[in-house]
C-alpha cells in the first residue's frame, strides 16, 4: 500500500511515467484579450465597461460618418458621455481585479484606459464649452482651454485611478529624491539644461523630415496681439501644460509600465504613447489634401518621440522635478524662437 507517487528513482527503474499532481486549467481570470465573465473577480464592471465602450463607440461613428448639424453634436455628446462611463467602469474592473497582486507589483488600471478616459472627458468638456459660443473669435482663450481642460483631467485621472485606487501615491509620482530642497531644485535646473540642449537637434530633424516630406506644419498657438497675451499663452504653454503632462505620462504611465514591465519597455512605450497624444493636438487644415496631412502627423510623432524618451529618462534619473524642468525649457525655448521667428518675418 502507498500513500503517495512513486519516487524519481522508482519510477525511472519501471519506465512507466507517472502523472504528476494535476495542475489547475487557469492561473486567474481570463486575459483582457479574451471576453468571458468567468473568474472575474467584478464582472459587472467588466461587462459594462465593453457593453458601454462599444456603445459610445458606435455613437461616435454615426456622429462622424451619418450625421450633420444638431443630429451630429447630440450624438457626439451622448457617446463621449457613454464612453466617459464605459472607461470609468474598465479602470474600476481592473482596480478590483489586479488588487490581488504583489505590493510590489502595479495594482491600478492600464495607463491606455485611463488616457480614454482623460480623452473622452476632455472632449466632452471642451465640446460643452463650445456649444455656448464663449470661445468664438477667441483664440487666446480657446488656447488656454485647450491646455487648462486637460491638465485639469490628466489631475483628476491620476487621483481616481492611481492614488485613490492605491496603485500610486504623489510621492511614488513624485520620486523625488530625498534631501534638502536646493536638491530638488538642481534636479529641476539639470532638467532645464537638458530641455534646452533638445531644442536644436529637433529643429534640425524637423526640417530635415519636412523637406522630405514636403509638408509645412500649421502652428497651434494663437497670434500674439499684445504683452497680456503672450504672457496668458507662455503661463499656458510653459507652466501649466507641462505640469499637467509630467504628471500624467511620466508620474502616472511611466511608473505603472515601468512596475510592469520594467525601465526599457517603459521608456519607449511612454514616449511612443506621449507622442502619439500629441499628434491628436497638431493643428491641420481640412482643405490640405490628405498625403500632406499624413506627412504634418508624422513629422510631429517623429520630432516628438525623442522629447519622450529625454523626458522618461530625466524622470527615472531623477524625478518629476527635472522631467518637469526639462519639458517646461522645451516649451519656453520653442515658444521663444516661434515668436522671435514672426516678429522677424513682420519686421521685414
Amino acid at each position: 500500500m502507498t500513500s503517495g507517487p512513486p519516487a524519481a528513482d522508482e519510477q525511472e527503474s519501471s519506465g512507466t511515467p507517472v502523472p504528476g499532481p494535476e495542475l489547475p486549467t487557469s492561473a486567474g481570470p481570463p486575459g483582457a484579450r479574451t471576453f468571458s465573465i468567468e473568474g472575474r473577480a467584478a464582472p459587472g464592471l467588466y461587462v459594462t465597461g465593453w457593453f458601454l465602450g462599444l456603445v459610445g463607440a458606435l455613437l461616435i461613428v454615426l456622429a462622424v460618418f451619418d450625421a450633420s448639424g444638431a443630429a451630429a453634436i447630440v450624438f457626439a455628446g451622448a457617446g463621449l458621455i457613454v464612453l466617459v462611463v464605459a472607461f470609468s467602469a474598465a479602470c474600476g474592473y481592473q482596480l478590483v481585479a489586479r488588487s490581488s497582486r504583489p505590493a510590489a507589483a502595479y495594482r491600478g488600471p492600464a495607463p491606455l484606459l485611463v488616457l480614454g478616459f482623460v480623452l473622452a472627458l476632455s472632449t466632452l468638456v471642451e465640446l460643452c464649452i463650445g456649444l455656448t459660443g464663449v470661445v468664438d473669435e477667441r483664440p487666446t482663450l480657446t488656447f488656454i482651454l485647450a491646455v487648462l481642460i486637460p491638465g485639469a483631467v490628466y489631475l483628476t485621472s491620476v487621483h481616481l485611478f492611481a492614488v485613490r485606487g492605491g496603485a500610486l501615491s504623489w510621492a511614488a509620482i513624485a520620486r523625488l529624491r530625498p534631501g534638502p530642497g536646493v536638491r530638488r531644485l538642481g534636479d529641476w535646473l539639470v532638467g532645464a539644461a537638458a530641455g534646452i540642449a533638445l531644442i536644436l537637434p529637433v529643429l534640425i530633424g524637423s526640417a530635415a523630415l519636412t523637406a522630405i516630406l514636403g509638408s509645412v506644419p500649421n502652428s497651434d498657438l494663437p497670434r500674439l496681439t499684445s504683452d497680456v497675451n503672450g504672457l496668458i499663452i507662455a503661463i499656458g504653454a510653459v507652466v501649466v501644460a507641462p505640469l499637467g503632462e509630467e504628471i500624467f505620462f511620466r508620474g502616472f504611465v511611466y511608473s505603472a509600465w515601468r512596475l510592469d514591465l520594467g525601465v526599457s519597455a517603459a521608456l519607449r512605450r511612454s514616449a511612443i504613447l506621449f507622442a502619439g497624444v500629441h499628434v491628436l493636438n497638431v493643428a491641420v487644415s481640412p482643405q490640405d489634401p490628405l498625403t500632406s496631412i499624413g506627412a504634418q502627423l508624422l513629422v510631429q510623432f517623429l520630432v516628438i518621440v525623442p522629447a519622450g524618451l529625454l523626458l522618461a529618462f530625466m524622470y527615472e534619473r531623477r524625478g518629476l522635478a527635472a522631467s518637469v524642468g526639462a519639458h517646461m525649457a522645451y516649451n519656453g525655448g520653442l515658444l521663444f524662437l516661434a515668436v522671435l521667428a514672426a516678429r522677424t518675418i513682420q519686421g521685414v
